[in-house]
């Protein structure tokens, strides 16, 4: 008999080892059926021992352990992979069980196919699975750039003898990147994503799992760590997009998660962009990697010049307020007289990011986490409503008529929203062959594919999309433009100048024609490095102030959020139990449900730390812990 200690695969956080008792012995890293709460579910081996051994052990529990049933054909992970979970764990103060639930897909999870086995062959130690040592790299270009620097590398990795994985952060990366390289590469090229039905994706992994033939594996985040033994490179596709954050516990950033498994495989790791975010360059400079950077950031220079059109109409003022500048409407007049289509760009979901009552001046907010309420537009049952929505915690209503506070009916909209501008997009140019792109209109891959396609083929269409639609952007456009630079600028993020200047960037490199720029305040910094591509004074300058104002990469965010009302305990237990490690607590204001926040600045050379691990394990699954977001209000 045998006592077997496993990990349960499951999202609970707070399930650590699990103990069962079994005739047969299992190896460190058998994936197993277990039972878990009367429900089954699959669980990892990580440790394996006699019952005469475990006596003592067993005497002194205090609960009897479950009978663990036969297993046939029990498939196994790679050590590499248990390693990087473990890292992991510690990193996001979570449990091993929680991470690998985050890391692996579905149907390697549910055991409907067979994850590789990747172990190191014998007497080659880790870290050095592809024969030297790993290296972190950064590729700061253009698209147009990286396909061709992707060939080279592909050529290159494949005539070493070596596999390539290039990760995506979306199904529709992907989706372009596999028709850029299926052609060259037909027999080797595979797409693993979320997407495929069950007999594609048993013939993936049955080629994955040949661990014989050389592959250009592209993959999802989540597809991108069950890979064969004979990768040599990884790439990090589009690093900065925030599609690489995990939106659901533990919160994983797969970049980061990406890297340490690299390290532990001996992989040659490459994150590439047109905009590196910032942290990605300091490690590569501490990598002694700064002359790919210089290199990259030179070529990062855009080819069309940005073209900025002052705003000078305020509500109010003496110029009445508008959306377009007639510099605006004159291009896209012209371009879409010549059949040419044009994308025009907003940052806001919804009609308006405020509402508020001119007669006495408040502000409409959400009751649980007092966020402004932003106003959009649903159809239902063939009816338009208007409701209100609150972007922090997803909480929404049927919109006031009426003033909650005074009662008086003048209710202001303030704010563009991208319905909006779509509502003054067709007031000038009629509905036929406006598009309008967000995620009411785009809610899956197939709605946006489709609604993509019909935008490419219309001659003279014009696109209007938020963030969600650069990423479908597979052909070029004639012209872009941003219609509000001050509300992409107003985004409530300390990532917001890398943010803005990415989204600018990124527009360029899709337009072929004029690239124009919408804007009431003054001209910021982040205008002239997307006009003259100095990409590399752009990092110095943000690692600098990052480095001044304890932000990462030099300080790591751990950052706690739950729920209280006035004066309530789970505050106050939060508030002494982690006084000694410097917590800032801090809270919206005017919520009757309030949404309180901690924040704790950990040097990053000092982090993980044992202590505060075991504090923030220690934490009810209502207090959601999030390490380095990219918001912290």
């Amino acid at each position: 008999m045998y006592v077997i200690e496993v990990i349960p695969l499951r999202k609970d956080t707070r399930l650590g080892q699990l103990s069962y008792f079994s005739k047969e012995p299992y190896e460190r890293g058998a994936i197993l059926t277990i039972a878990v709460r009367g429900k089954r579910s699959q669980g990892v081996v990580t440790h394996c021992e006699s019952v005469s051994l475990a006596k003592a052990a067993l005497r002194s529990a205090g609960f009897f352990l479950r009978r663990l049933p036969p297993q046939k054909n029990a498939r196994f992970l790679p050590e590499t992979l248990r390693t990087t979970v473990a890292e992991l764990a510690e990193y996001y103060a979570t449990k091993p069980g929680a991470v690998l639930f985050a890391l692996l897909p579905k149907e390697v999870r549910e055991g409907r196919v067979s994850a590789p086995e990747v172990e190191a062959p014998a007497g080659r130690a880790e870290g050095s699975a592809r024969g030297g040592a790993f290296s972190y790299e950064i590729l700061e270009t253009p698209r147009e750039e990286r396909i061709r620097e992707y060939r080279r590398i592909v050529r290159t990795t494949l005539a070493e003898g070596k596999s390539i994985v290039l990760t995506v952060p979306a199904r529709a990366d992907g989706e372009f990147w596999y028709a850029q390289f299926s052609p060259d590469f037909p027999e080797r090229v595979i797409f693993l994503h979320s997407g495929l039905g069950a007999r594609a994706l048993r013939s993936a992994y049955a080629r994955i799992n040949e661990n014989r033939k050389l592959l250009l594996t592209i993959a999802t985040p989540r597809h991108a760590f069950c890979m064969q033994n004979n990768v040599g490179t990884l790439l990090i596709e589009r690093s900065r997009s925030s599609a690489y954050r995990s939106r659901s516990r533990p919160y994983l950033d797969f970049r980061h998660a990406l890297a340490v498994h690299a390290e532990k495989n001996g992989w040659r790791c490459i994150s590439a962009d047109t905009l590196l975010r910032s942290e990605d360059v300091a490690r590569a400079e501490a990598s002694d990697t700064s002359r790919a950077r210089r290199k990259a950031a030179r070529a990062g220079a855009v080819h069309n010049a940005i073209e900025t059109i002052p705003m000078k109409d305020k509500t109010g003022g003496a110029e009445p307020f508008t959306l377009f500048s007639p510099t605006l409407l004159d291009t896209l007049k012209h371009t879409r007289s010549r059949g040419h289509r044009s994308f025009l760009f907003c940052a806001r979901q919804g009609l308006a990011g405020i509402v508020a009552c001119l007669d006495c001046g408040t502000v409409l907010r959400c009751p649980r986490s007092g966020s402004p309420l932003s106003l959009h537009r649903a159809q239902r049952e063939g009816s338009e409503e208007r409701r209100l929505l609150c972007r922090v915690c997803g909480f929404r209503r049927t919109a006031d008529d009426l003033c909650p506070l005074c009662g008086g009916w003048r209710l202001r909209e303030w704010g563009i929203g991208v319905e909006r501008v779509y509502n003054e997009l067709i007031r000038y140019f009629g509905r036929d062959g406006i598009f309008l792109f967000d995620r009411e209109r785009a809610k899956t891959h197939q709605k946006a594919s489709a609604l993509i396609d019909k935008f490419f083929n219309t001659d003279g269409a014009m696109l209007l999309g938020t963030p969600l639609a650069l990423s479908y952007l597979r052909e070029p456009i004639h012209t872009s433009a941003v219609v509000s630079m001050d509300s992409l600028l107003a985004t409530p993020s300390w990532r917001v100048q890398e943010e803005a200047l990415g989204t600018l960037l990124s527009l360029c490199e899709h337009t072929e024609g004029r690239v124009l720029v919408q804007m009431r305040g003054e001209e910021t910094d982040v205008l002239h490095t997307a006009a003259d591509g100095d990409l590399a004074s752009f990092h110095s300058e943000e690692l600098r102030t990052r480095e001044r104002f304890n932000y990462p990469p030099y300080t790591v965010f751990i950052h706690l959020s739950w729920r209280g009302t006035g004066a309530d305990t789970q505050s106050a237990d939060i508030t002494a139990r982690f006084k000694s490690f410097g917590i800032e607590l801090y809270s919206a204001p005017d919520a009757e449900d309030i949404l309180r926040y901690g924040l704790i600045r950990i040097q990053s050379t000092m982090w993980p730390q044992d202590a505060l691990v075991d504090a923030l394990r220690s934490l009810p699954p209502s207090v959601r812990i999030s390490v380095n977001p990219d918001r912290i209000i």
